[in-house]
């Protein structure tokens, strides 16, 4: 995987547990 490809996947991950509380 390229930075980009996991700084995005990262990002998504953070949000998610924000929002769903995981």
């Amino acid at each position: 995987m390229d930075s980009a490809t996991t700084k995005a996947l990262s990002t998504f991950i953070l949000d998610l547990e924000k929002t769903n509380l995981f």
